[in-house]
């Protein structure tokens, strides 16, 4: 290991402390505006989160995010941290009962059923009755009863 790999691990290592009953370390330098952990990597500066995982396990792959198991943003412990992608964060948060919505599955519907919702609203049926025979959201149906949703578009 090089003496800038060590000498960068123990200034890390200067700023958290073990905390026994949950096994987060908890970083005691500067947060940010949000209260993540900051620290300062080859002139840049990052959530500690991220620079205790290049620290611990090197570079963080392009499009992936550093996220806790342990939900403390103020933990650096690499055992608590792991890499996923924006989706696999989202739904760590909703397993974990901290976001406010589930994930909404997006429904496609062919060129045929928009086009049939188009000429049953046209033709004087109301968008609430054609809604709930298709199946689809009274809003899109009315959005495309109006012209304004394509097949592409639902």
């Amino acid at each position: 290991m090089s003496d800038h790999v060590l000498h960068l691990g123990e200034r890390f290592a200067d700023r958290y402390v073990p905390e026994p009953n949950t096994g987060c370390w908890l970083w005691l330098g500067a947060e940010d505006s949000v209260g993540y952990g900051t620290f300062v990597l080859n002139g840049k500066q990052l959530r500690c989160h991220r620079a205790s995982w290049i620290v611990h396990h090197g570079p963080i792959p392009p499009g992936l995010f550093v996220c806790h198991r342990c939900d403390n943003r103020a933990c650096v412990n690499p055992a608590h941290l792991f890499l996923g992608k924006a989706i696999d964060n989202i739904r760590d948060m909703w397993a974990k009962g901290r976001a406010s919505m589930p994930p909404r599955k997006r429904v496609t519907y062919s060129a045929h059923v928009v086009e049939s919702v188009r000429l049953r609203i046209a033709a004087g049926e109301t968008a609430t009755k054609v809604a709930a025979d298709v199946g689809m959201s009274l809003s899109w149906a009315c959005m495309i009863g109006n012209g304004l949703a394509r097949p592409g578009d639902v």
